[in-house]
């Protein structure tokens, strides 16, 4: 499996995966897991986003790392138990479910395609999430006085962070699209953003500029504010690059020497300004649940919501923000008591 160089008009950077010839042996001889892992992804490629398969060959890069030299027909339900229970002490619920699906995918798929007999994983369960686990699923999204605190904060910081704070705060965007954003896609007079761009790190390669998680595009508006905070951004992004004698920047945000901002510099600044400023759990993908919940709590609709966050179908949306949904109901049905039971 390798990687071509596509460059779009606008002179963006997009990496598109290239299929390389399956490492399946010659027929009479059972596949390694490894082997039928690249067979696997191949097919998975007609019908997946770049991202998704990329994001999946991570996934498998680490049951490879235990099975691969195993024939795909020595692998055991037991085996398959043993391998999901390690994943549960390192890694989240979420995570856990993730691997969960795709080994259950691709060994289903090899029956299917009639490598092996039957799937190791038929009878298997998908485990339980905990009660700290589900603790922690409702946690993780900042009241609105918090969310005022963080941006409080944030005005003794330097414009440029305090921007890309309120960006997120209000926007609800990914990391690697708050990287990826270009001003070509931002209209500073009525706030309208593209979200066109997601950065991504490849350990060697750099980071890369790859389509949004979903793989399309979306549009979101930002509040005078945000907007505010961003214009005022780009004025002091043209002093220091004129300063330094280089072109404008390209990116909204950039790194020290003007080029695209690595996502893991990004996660890197919340946490000094989480322990700077007593801010538990401070990360940006934290902001994009605040904006969320918040919003459906004080009573958005969660399609528009779903579409703000470029989830592909909005019961993604229902099924993470349940609890924000639940307190909009509650709002709504105190606003229909005053209405009906209330009339003087």
């Amino acid at each position: 499996m390798s990687k071509t160089l596509r460059i779009r008009k606008n002179g963006a950077k997009v990496y598109r995966i290239k299929a390389s010839r399956a490492r399946v042996p010659v027929t009479g001889q059972v596949p390694t897991f490894s082997q039928y892992a690249e067979t696997f992804i191949e097919q998975i490629m007609r019908i997946r986003s770049e991202n998704t398969v990329l994001s999946y060959r991570r996934v498998l890069a680490r049951s490879e790392g235990v099975w691969g030299k195993l024939r795909i027909t020595d692998i055991t339900k037991t085996m398959v138990k043993a391998y999901v229970a390690g994943l549960q002490e390192h890694y989240k619920y979420k995570s856990v479910c993730l691997h969960f699906d795709l080994l259950k995918n691709a060994f289903r798929t090899a029956v299917e395609d009639e490598v092996i007999p039957f799937s190791p994983m038929q009878t298997l369960r998908k485990p339980a999430q905990s009660k700290d686990a589900r603790q922690d699923e409702t946690d993780r999204a900042y009241t609105e006085e918090e969310l005022r605190y963080i941006l409080r904060c944030m005005k003794n910081e330097k414009l440029e962070y305090e921007a890309l704070v309120y960006l997120i705060a209000d926007s609800g965007c990914r990391r690697g699209e708050v990287c990826g954003l270009t001003w070509k896609c931002v209209d500073l007079d009525t706030g309208e953003v593209c979200v066109r761009y997601n950065a991504q790190y490849f350990p060697g390669d750099g980071v890369k500029i790859l389509a949004p998680k979903s793989g399309k595009t979306r549009r979101i508006f930002l509040n005078p504010e945000a907007l505010r905070k961003l214009q005022a951004w780009k004025k002091d992004q043209e002093i220091w690059c004129a300063r330094r004698g280089i072109p404008p920047c390209k990116y909204c945000f950039n790194n020290s020497s003007g080029g695209v901002m690595n996502p893991a510099t990004l996660t890197a600044l919340f946490r000094i300004w989480g322990k700077k400023y007593g801010i538990t759990g401070f990360r940006p993908h934290k902001l994009r649940h605040t904006m969320a919940t918040i919003s459906i709590s004080n009573g958005a609709d969660v399609i528009s919501v779903s579409n703000k966050l470029g989830h592909s179908t909005p019961s993604i949306t229902l099924d993470v923000y349940s609890h924000g949904n639940e307190e909009a109901q509650r709002r709504a049905n105190q606003a229909l008591a005053r209405a009906i039971y209330y009339i003087s």
